[in-house]
């Protein structure tokens, strides 16, 4: 904690004498996007109970998932390479995190099974899944990323499956079952715009 206060402050005070000072080469509008990427990039260290990620039936782990795998030292790459991860899809896969470099108590894998035939059903199929086994467990929120976008799914289809399946699942649930928070994170500013903006359709 003391050192991402001190990366905070130093940002701070670096994006304030950037925008601030009479000679100040940056348009003070344009702070808070310099702020923003280190903000949105924050799957392995958002305070959450579980980390949600997608996972392709027989390809290897990538996008968020390599930078958790290496928070772990390597577990999920290996898990992968022995298929003992379930990612047929609808498969939902739990693995406790008992790592001090990693906040949250669980990876999650949501199975999207075959590459090829990846599409808008078997991403809402894995979202509901995923909503209802982590509610059922008792876990209270959860962070996800968008996925199936490295398959050509645009993001804001992919955003629109993703919380339609959760709605799905929400739906029912017991009101005393449903997750206190879901967040969704993204590296890529554009992308998470694209998100939010179709999940407000």
């Amino acid at each position: 904690d003391a050192g991402s206060g001190l990366l905070g402050f130093v940002m701070a005070f670096v994006i304030f004498r950037l925008t601030q000072n009479p000679g100040h080469p940056i348009s003070p509008v344009l702070g808070p996007y310099l702020l923003a990427p280190p903000i949105i990039d924050s799957i392995t260290v958002i305070g959450t109970d579980a980390i949600v990620l997608g996972l392709f039936s027989n390809v290897e782990p990538a996008g968020a998932a390599l930078a958790v795998d290496e928070l772990l030292g390597g577990a999920i790459a290996d898990l992968a390479r022995r298929r003992a991860i379930a990612a047929a899809a609808g498969e939902v896969f739990i693995l406790p995190a008992m790592s001090p470099r990693l906040r949250a108590r669980y990876v999650v894998f949501a199975g999207l099974g075959d590459f090829s035939r990846y599409g808008a059903e078997v991403q809402r199929l894995a979202a509901a899944n995923v909503t209802r086994t982590l509610s059922l467990a008792g876990v209270r929120d959860f962070a996800w990323v968008l996925w199936g976008t490295a398959s050509g799914v645009p993001p804001a289809h992919a955003a629109q499956s993703q919380l339609g399946g959760m709605l799905a699942a929400l739906a029912a649930l017991a009101p005393a079952r449903r997750p206190l928070g879901v967040t969704l994170v993204s590296r890529a500013p554009p992308r998470l715009a694209a998100a939010h903006a179709a999940m407000q359709m």
